[in-house]
Order: structure tokens, then sequence, then C-alpha cells
């Protein structure tokens, strides 16, 4: 028993104790005591004031304080630090993404379609806002995604969008490489691809790594969102074998 004990991770640990936080701040105490809801939906909204009008790299808590009219050290009364204030906040841009997504994924059942669907949807929609993607998939590491869109979903309900079980779940993924390979699983029954259960994890960070490249260069504006987009899909067919499928 004790052998099982010190073969946890300590990123395990850490994670469990993070949701035990979650569940008992947010569930309990904050969403039965509107005042704490209101003081954790103002921050967010302030802070989406200050990146819509300065950008994501100036935010800060003195801004965020004085635009919700709350002392900023009562910000650390609710978040760790300011990163997963800014991390939640993100998640405010993301409504025209999911309202794309759902209505691809409720009319859209080939699989294969399906794959570069979503992965066009998703690229489209960080090319129109690269800083926000970029920050929230790829820069910050340190937070579970699944948390935050859950965490923030609590807080503001009517923006939540509800998708079939592998699409829920690729969304609501912990972090880019398990959102995109739950959606690369669509490929792995297709002898005619070049993805497989040998290579999946490969083909996944190839994809992955050149997505986050595709949308630097979209934050550089090195290159037209059409032209970006265009290179990006392009890639996807090479690399699964897609382009040899003739729908």
């Amino acid at each position: 028993m004790f052998d099982c004990v010190v073969l946890v991770s300590y990123t395990t640990l850490n994670f469990y104790f993070y949701l035990k936080k979650l569940e008992v701040i947010l569930n309990i105490e904050i969403l039965k005591d509107e005042k704490k809801l209101n003081n954790i939906s103002n921050f967010i909204k302030a802070t989406r004031s200050i990146i819509d009008k300065e950008g994501i790299t100036k935010v800060s808590t003195r801004k965020i304080s004085a635009l919700s009219g709350l002392h900023n050290s009562t910000i650390y009364s609710y978040f760790d630090n300011l990163s997963e204030l800014v991390m939640l906040s993100c998640i405010s841009y993301f409504n025209e993404y999911c309202k794309a997504l759902k209505a691809f994924d409720d009319k859209q059942k080939n699989p294969e379609k399906k794959f570069i669907g979503i992965w066009d949807i998703f690229m489209q929609c960080a090319f129109k806002q690269p800083e926000i993607f970029y920050y929230f998939f790829f820069e910050v590491k340190e937070f579970n995604l699944e948390t935050l869109f859950k965490v923030y979903y609590m807080i503001f309900p009517e923006e939540a969008n509800e998708f079939t079980d592998t699409v829920a779940q690729m969304y609501y993924g912990p972090n880019i490489y398990a959102r995109s390979i739950k959606i690369l699983g669509f490929l792995i029954n297709n002898e005619h691809l070049l993805v497989n259960k040998d290579n999946i994890t490969l083909v996944n960070e190839l994809i992955v790594e050149y997505s986050g490249f595709k949308i630097i260069q979209a934050k550089l504006h090195t290159k037209s969102k059409e032209l970006l987009k265009q290179e990006f899909i392009q890639i996807l067919y090479h690399i699964t074998g897609l382009k040899n499928i003739k729908y």
C-alpha cells in the first residue's frame, strides 16, 4: 500500500488537490455565494476589457483592480496567480469557435471530414485572434484546460455548448495534445491512411507543433490568414494520408 502511494507522481497529486480545491471553493462556496460569484465574473470581465484595449501582455492586477472596483489583493482570494485569471478570461473569446464547432459537429458524420473540419474551424478562429489562442493553448502550460473550461462555464453557463461525446472529450481535453489526439483517433481505423496505433503519438505531435508554428506566423503577420490556413490543411492531408482519399 505504501509503495503505491510513493509511486504516485507529484504532478498527479498536484492536480488532484487542485481539483479538490476547485470543487470546494467553486461548487460549495462561490456558486452558493452571489457576491463571490459576481466578484469572479467582474475580474474576468475587467481582464477581458484590458485585453481588448491593450493586449494580453498588458494585463496587470493594478489595472484589473481599477476596472473591477475591488482591491488587487482580493484577486488572490480567488485565483492562485494572475495567469489563472488571464487563462479563464481567454475562454470568453471562444464563443465564435464554440458556435462554429457546434454547428459543424451536428451535421458532419464522416470521420475523415470531421477531423479536417474541426482543425479547420480551430485554425480559422486562431488566426483571427492569434495572441489569445497561442497564449491559452501553447504558451501557458501549468493549468489543466479541462478544469479551466469547466470553471468558466460554471460562472457563465449561457456560453456553454453541447457537443457529441467525442467532440466534447476533445474540447474539454486537458491540453492541446490530448485535444488533438482525440480527433486524430477518427482516422485510425482507415487502412488507406497513414495514421495507426504505432505512430499516432508522433503524428499528433507533428500536427500540434505545426499548428502552433502557424499561429505564431499569424501573430507576426508574415502571411495572409487564408494562405496560413491553406498551408496547414495541406500538411494535414499529407501527414495523415488524407490526400489519397477521394470523397
